[in-house]
């Protein structure tokens, strides 16, 4: 058997590894990455797998191949050599996508500049809360305070080492004044700020509503440096790091996050899909959107179909399709027609790289101490990805919404959709 794509060579590294074992007529396949195994049988014209893989595709995965490599080369230890040499394994030709990379570095070298000054004009229109009657210091601004906060989660800094880049703002006309360390605390700290992130968030990701009309759904999680308390630990319970888990929808094609949500560490998936496809129908065309199998459910089906789009979802292996109406109309086009099903279903792997985005380029951590700083940090980090995603649009894809000048100009500009 030659390998002729990526699971043929995969099965190889599996057998080499030396590690099947065969128990009452079935294999005990290992994975690849982690502990544990896989229950593979290859008897009969139906070979079965526990992976995810083999229970998606209904084909043959690489536990299933890796068995059957297994099979013949433990069968070859008691047969003559062949007579003649065969040949070695070829590398199958990784996939690789066009970049353009004139366009990018333009876009990645002057990214900060343009990032302050859409910022600023994104922040433009928060309304400043109501004054004090009894008097005393006035506040920072609510649009400074917004600007500071995500810059500073975009720098990366902590807020003193901020300092120069909250001057520099304030040099370049971004805010009215520079301000303390902090100040910019207490506008993370802020649980007034947390509404408009969410409003920022929003209105960042219009300029792309004319590109982005498949979108991809799933959650992931920012530690914490919080954990569960000592007298937690002391009456059985391990110590565990605190996380944040945001529910995010994002684009296909440019990864920008149309709504964002966040709940309890421990929420069920599911039940967030029908309000962040709301939202991002607010603003979007939404004509389809991808997710696992934690978002299988009759209500989401209908939650997309409502908004004029179809949810491409994975099914579980007990599902049968049996509830009847839209879910299983999509459970028999998932089962006669998996190949094609499985193309709209494997955009969700977008939604991944939008999470792998975010966290390499702003942290995988939220620095905060409170539960509302943490959640506005993890909220500033979509912003910042929003923004940073329409400067790439904007020389990679040659995007120009009405009212934006020269991106080469000293000042960028964007009308931003108000406040509402």
């Amino acid at each position: 058997m030659q390998p002729t794509d990526a699971r043929h060579l995969k099965a190889r590294i599996i057998v080499a590894g030396g590690r099947i074992t065969q128990v009452n007529g079935s294999f005990h396949v290992p994975r690849q990455s982690g502990a544990g195994c896989y229950r593979v049988t290859i008897d009969g014209l139906f070979p079965t797998c526990s992976c995810d893989d083999h229970d998606l595709t209904g084909g043959e995965c690489k536990h299933i191949l890796a068995a059957r490599l297994w099979v013949v080369e433990k069968g070859s230890e008691t047969q003559p050599a062949p007579a003649e040499p065969v040949a070695p394994p070829t590398t199958p030709k990784r996939k690789t996508y066009v970049q353009d990379w004139p366009n990018y570095n333009l876009a990645q070298n002057r990214e900060k500049d343009h990032f302050q000054d859409l910022l600023a004009d994104l922040c433009q229109p928060i309304p400043d809360p109501a004054r004090n009657p009894k008097g005393g210091r006035p506040t920072v601004p609510a649009r400074d305070a917004a600007f500071f906060a995500i810059f500073k989660v975009y720098c990366g800094f902590s807020a003193r080492r901020f300092a120069c880049d909250v001057q520099s703002a304030h040099d370049r006309g971004c805010v009215s004044a520079p301000v303390s360390h902090n100040s910019v605390l207490k506008a993370l700290e802020s649980p007034a700020l947390t509404p408009h992130l969410h409003d920022l968030i929003r209105r960042s990701a219009a300029p792309l509503a004319a590109v982005e009309q498949d979108f991809a759904v799933d959650s992931s999680g920012f530690c914490t440096n919080s954990y569960t308390r000592w007298f937690d630990v002391k009456y059985g319970q391990k110590e565990l790091q605190q996380w944040v888990k945001p529910h995010i929808v994002t684009g296909v094609r440019t990864n920008v996050v149309t709504a964002v949500e966040i709940h309890d560490k421990r929420k069920n998936d599911c039940n967030v899909l029908p309000s962040l496809v709301q939202t991002t129908a607010k603003t979007f065309t939404v004509r389809e959107v991808s997710a696992d199998k934690a978002y299988t459910a009759t209500a989401n089906f209908e939650a997309v179909e409502k908004h004029g789009g179809t949810l491409y979802a994975a099914f579980k292996n007990n599902s049968t399709g049996g509830v009847g109406g839209l879910y299983q109309k999509m459970y028999h086009l998932f089962s006669l027609n998996r190949e094609d099903y499985l193309t709209h279903y494997h955009k969700r792997s977008n939604v991944e790289s939008t999470f792998s985005a975010v966290k390499r380029k702003f942290g995988e951590m939220v620095r905060s101490k409170t539960e509302t700083a943490q959640t506005n940090e993890v909220l500033c980090k979509f912003v910042c990805q929003n923004v940073t995603c329409l400067i790439s649009a904007m020389y990679e894809l040659g995007i120009t919404p009405p009212g934006w000048s020269d991106v080469a100009g000293d000042r960028a500009v964007i009308p931003f959709p108000g406040v509402g």
